[in-house]
């Protein structure tokens, strides 16, 4: 047997040990890794009910099997597990293990049709530990995210800044001189009429004050 092939029948038995079949009775846990690592090690000689008794039961090397059954009677309940364990699990299990009647060597078979079981099922507790770390990796990866959007967001507004700060950017980021022209709009400038007729009384004054506005030389009074 090669190393993949007894590395998949050494798999077996963890599967078989760890379901809610075996949980319940150490004595057939025991008995069934005994025989299957007897088996494997090349020790399926040494698999009689004596020897088995001896080893495994701790019985003295020269106790009666006729009147102390117990390899017999635990060989019976590990066969009835084994049933029970293979009905449950159906064709999922890629290696077979079978304990036959009358024979404490277990007998080791390939089921090529098989479907492996899915990693959620064999391995539950690693696939929670899995589940939870990718929720933490993409909670943790959410939130830097936004914090990035943030951060864009808020450089971005500094960079726009107020429409006072657009308006005088330009000539504060130029070491040139910079020429300010203010305009003087007019804003009230009055009829012809009115004016003739404010200009009598205030010849001077009005005219002068008119003249800054219009380049034109205003009529004189009528």
């Amino acid at each position: 047997m090669g190393k993949p092939e007894r590395a998949a029948v050494l798999r077996e038995p963890e599967s078989i040990l760890t379901s809610h079949v075996f949980r319940a009775s150490k004595r057939s846990q025991q008995f069934l890794s005994y025989v299957v690592n007897q088996t494997l090690e090349g020790h399926a000689d040494l698999l009689k009910e004596r020897s088995i008794g001896v080893e495994l039961f701790h019985r003295p090397p020269s106790y009666s099997t006729g009147d102390d059954g117990v390899v017999r009677v635990q060989a019976g309940e590990v066969r009835r597990r084994l049933e029970q364990y293979y009905h449950e699990q159906g064709g999922s299990s890629l290696v077979r293990i079978e304990l036959p009647v009358g024979s404490y060597t277990p007998q080791i078979r390939w089921n090529r049709d098989a479907t492996p079981m899915n990693h959620e099922t064999s391995h539950p507790a690693k696939n929670q530990r899995e589940l939870r770390l990718a929720t933490v990796t993409g909670l943790g990866l959410g939130v830097v995210l936004a914090l990035v959007v943030i951060s864009a967001r808020v450089h971005s507004g500094r960079r726009l800044g107020s429409a006072l700060d657009q308006f005088w950017s330009p000539v504060f980021a130029t070491s040139q001189p910079v020429l300010i022209c203010l305009a003087k709009p007019i804003v009230y400038r009055p009829s012809l009429n009115l004016y003739r007729r404010y200009s009598k009384t205030h010849p001077t004054e009005f005219r002068t004050e008119v003249d800054r506005y219009d380049k034109t030389p205003p009529p004189g009074p009528q």
